[in-house]
């Protein structure tokens, strides 16, 4: 009864270790670090270890026969261990292969441990930006773990933050990007450009939403990327000299604006300088 006791004690943290060891793998590269993959495999299996060991002695563990404690802890710590995804991660560090981004060998090329069909390693290319969803080889250009339709590689180009763009087509995360979704009418690729972004030591962080403004012949756009991706066309008087500022404001050659991230809508500030405007 005494060591029943004490292994329920020491099972009783498990639920919290299964809580907390996915933040060992959650760090950039952590998952290629073998030592943080079998740490985290140990404590996904950690009461399967204590019911291998009373299956051993052929002990009951509280009146619970030792055959039906290894059954019982090895389905739950078996589904744990799939849902981390361990079995993959294992198996591709063992062989080499990252399970974090873009990763090429002689053989294949693989995305976070995902082998990519039909991509050439031998012409492969590393995105050029961190953590970016796009890659190509010679003939075909990736959005992720699959062929980007259309897209042609010799002259396509990651513009960043799910932004792409080749000499006749604009992407946003894998698909062409429609100003319109009822006319299809696309961006155009010759004159699209991301509205740039400008930071004045001292001032405080520009928001993440700036990033979403961009511009083409045909005026200035706003992209709502946190509502199903929907673009708000913007009435301004310069569209081709807008940037944004950081705390909220914006401004082209003759007016400075207000930003209102949450209806996505820019308000006129009477009376301001574009030239000598500096936000709060």
């Amino acid at each position: 009864m005494i060591i029943n006791i004490l292994v329920l004690l020491l099972l009783l943290p498990w639920p919290l270790i299964v809580m907390m060891s996915p933040m060992l793998i959650a760090a950039p590269a952590a998952v290629d670090r073998r030592s943080n993959l079998l740490m985290v495999s140990a404590m996904a299996l950690y009461p399967f270890f204590f019911a291998l060991l009373f299956y051993a002695a052929q002990r009951p563990f509280f009146g619970i026969s030792a055959n039906t404690c290894l059954a019982i802890s090895a389905l739950c710590c078996g589904i744990l261990f799939v849902l981390y995804g361990l079995p993959r991660m294992l198996w591709n560090n063992f062989r080499g292969i990252a399970n974090e981004g873009y990763f090429a060998t002689r053989r294949a090329v693989y995305l976070n441990g995902k082998r990519i069909a039909k991509a050439q390693p031998a012409s492969f290319r590393q995105p050029v930006k961190m953590f970016s969803p796009y890659a190509r080889d010679a003939e075909r250009v990736f959005f992720k773990t699959t062929v980007l339709a259309g897209a042609d590689a010799g002259s396509f180009i990651d513009l960043g933050d799910d932004f792409a763009k080749d000499a006749t087509t604009v992407f946003f995360r894998g698909k062409v990007l429609l100003l319109d979704t009822e006319s299809k009418r696309a961006a155009d690729a010759s004159s699209f450009a991301r509205v740039p972004r400008l930071k004045v030591p001292g001032e405080q962080e520009i928001d993440a939403f700036a990033r979403d403004f961009f511009r083409d012949s045909t005026g200035l756009y706003w992209l709502k990327r946190w509502q199903r991706d929907q673009i708000v066309k913007l009435e301004v008087a310069d569209a081709q000299s807008f940037i944004v500022l950081s705390g909220g404001y914006a401004k082209d050659k003759q007016q400075v604006y207000q930003l209102d991230e949450r209806a996505y809508q820019i308000s006129v500030v009477a009376g301001a300088d574009p030239a000598s405007f500096r936000p709060d």
